[in-house]
């Protein structure tokens, strides 16, 4: 067994990791960052598609919180908007623009004519009523919010599709403050939903326009933070997977094996479906003064348990398993973008597979240009309830959806590229029964002194929210991002 020692340790190098670590390196801290992907960034990288690089998860981030463009600007890298096109969404009566002035779907006008292009005059009659209601105590779960402000045609042909092709998940029981920090504020101060969303939203910008990205795309965030870490004299340490995580005499005790998938030495020729034999890896034992848990909520309980023998329960939801489908794809019908940035599918949509389409060439300057004529990337979604579709299934069934969601032909011989990228347990939303337990872990976690825990599990999936969280996240005497450095403006 090996024992080797740092400062500080971080379990995870996705963006909230790399933030962690960036903030005690740039403290003057030896730092060391594990991981067991074979590449920092976690959902925030590239993957080469058609002689691009593409992203290959997050492709945007929501404006609401000024976290991510902040961090952009430290970190000098140019944040870019969308092009002046609307998204769609596309229900059971077929495609229809997305309602300007709305936020996550929630409408501020229900009876202007875009709104009811998608919800018809009933849904828009039901809408209305939002102004009568009294306020009485607002639901904490987003679904029922809208449901019972707005009606159920708001809530299904609007606000699910949205909800589901940004986080994921079906909007019934998600924590409304964690996807649309102030709302609630907003409802008590207007006295209604739809007021709020007014306040909140203004009435005339293109529904996509609250969302921004970096020029070149977001894969260069994580790039540029792993950079930086590795500038400021911290160590990345990719294809290691964290097996353990307890109390040592003197700080914490991180226990580290090459990733699971990988065969165990000598193992060559295991059978088909039988478990890599990792038993026979020799553990490195890393010793730490802070220990900092930056992963998903799937891997991070059963640290933080065993790290406080069973003191703190970190909380989980079931992820939907997420596959996105990259298809580069040669056609000029779609350089008039007929369905603007991309559509958004409702949940009772029968004849497509697919939960979201973003024509990302439509949607962003910068790839149009690399892409060159007539040359576009369509990002598809899939994942929603049940399992996600078999490998096997692409790239016709992408194909086949693109066509059906955009209204072009597309075929295999239009097909220049494509690719496929699964994501499991990474992607759960954060859960409004889950708020009073949330917030209680950073209070009991202060009994376990050198142990934090920072980003999605604890702040939700937003990149808004997992940003703020990593950059302010007690990990001794570190100071936040951007504070207490001499480091900052570099």
């Amino acid at each position: 067994m090996r024992m080797t020692g740092y400062d500080v340790v971080v379990v995870g190098a996705g963006v909230a990791g790399l933030i962690a670590a960036l903030r005690s390196a740039r403290s003057g801290r030896t730092v060391l960052v594990l991981d067991e992907a074979d590449e920092p960034g976690g959902c925030v990288r590239f993957h080469r598609v058609g002689g691009l690089d593409l992203d290959r998860g997050a492709e945007s981030f929501a404006t609401a919180r000024p976290a991510v463009a902040a961090l952009a600007a430290q970190l000098a890298l140019p944040v870019e908007a969308p092009l002046a096109r609307t998204a769609w969404i596309y229900h059971r009566a077929g495609p229809a623009p997305i309602p300007a002035a709305t936020l996550l779907g929630i409408p501020a006008h229900p009876a202007a004519a875009d709104v009811r292009r998608v919800i018809g005059w009933p849904g828009a009659a039901r809408a209305a009523l939002d102004r009568l209601l009294p306020p009485g105590r607002a639901p904490q779960g987003l679904g029922e919010l809208v449901r019972a402000r707005l009606g159920s045609r708001v809530l299904n042909r609007l606000v699910a599709p949205v909800v589901a092709g940004v986080y994921s998940a079906d909007p019934a029981g998600l924590d409304t403050e964690a996807v649309a920090p102030g709302l609630l504020h907003a409802l008590g101060e207007a006295g209604s939903l739809t007021g709020a969303v007014q306040r909140l939203r203004g009435s005339g910008s293109p529904a996509g326009s609250a969302v921004a990205g970096i020029s070149g795309g977001m894969g260069l965030l994580s790039r540029a933070l792993a950079a930086a870490v590795e500038q400021a004299g911290g160590e990345i340490r990719c294809g290691a997977r964290v097996s353990g995580l307890a109390r040592a005499a003197d700080g914490w005790a991180v226990a580290v094996r090459p990733p699971a998938s990988e065969p165990a030495p000598g193992a060559s020729g295991i059978a088909k479906g039988s478990e890599p034999r990792t038993a026979s890896y020799p553990v490195e034992t890393i010793l730490a003064d802070s220990a900092v848990v930056a992963i998903p909520a799937a891997g991070a309980a059963p640290l933080i348990v065993q790290a406080t023998d069973g003191a703190v329960a970190l909380p989980t939801t079931p992820a939907t398993d997420v596959l996105i489908a990259t298809l580069v794809v040669d056609e000029p019908l779609l350089d008039e973008a007929p369905r603007g940035t991309g559509l958004l599918v409702a949940p009772d949509v029968t004849d497509v597979a697919a939960k979201a389409l973003t024509h990302a060439t439509a949607k962003w300057a910068f790839l149009a240009r690399r892409a060159g004529p007539h040359r576009h990337v369509l990002r598809l979604s899939y994942g929603r309830g049940g399992a996600t579709p078999a490998d096997s299934d692409f790239p016709d069934l992408a194909l086949h959806d693109a066509a059906r969601l955009l209204g072009v032909p597309l075929a295999r011989r239009q097909l220049g590229d494509a690719a496929t990228v699964r994501y499991s347990g990474q992607l759960a939303a954060r859960r409004a029964d889950q708020r009073a337990a949330l917030e209680r872990i950073p209070v009991q976690l202060q009994r376990f002194p050198g142990l934090a825990l920072c980003g999605s599990a604890i702040a939700g999936t937003g990149l808004g929210a997992v940003v703020t969280n990593a950059a302010t996240t007690p990990i001794g005497d570190v100071p936040p991002l951007g504070a207490g450095s001499n480091h900052d403006e570099q």
